[in-house]
């Protein structure tokens, strides 16, 4: 199974549970590069962290229940 293929099973599962809403796939890098894109104010991946954290404009009052429901990203 392909690396791609385990994080595709993952993400299935933790979004069956609720728990999980999207991907966000930072290709071209590392493992060791993430934290820097998250320092980054305009990377998908510090944008979504700030949506998971409910700090994103217009999340504030979204639960991650509700945003279980929402259509994908």
């Amino acid at each position: 199974m392909t690396d791609d293929n385990k994080s595709r099973e993952y993400l299935a599962a933790w979004r069956a549970l609720c728990l999980l809403r999207q991907r966000v796939q930072a290709l071209g890098v590392n493992h060791f590069d993430v934290p820097l894109r998250l320092a980054d104010l305009q990377s998908a991946a510090h944008q979504t962290v700030l949506q998971l954290m409910g700090l994103a404009p217009g999340t504030a009052d979204i639960s991650p229940r509700q945003a279980c429901a929402l259509p994908d990203s």
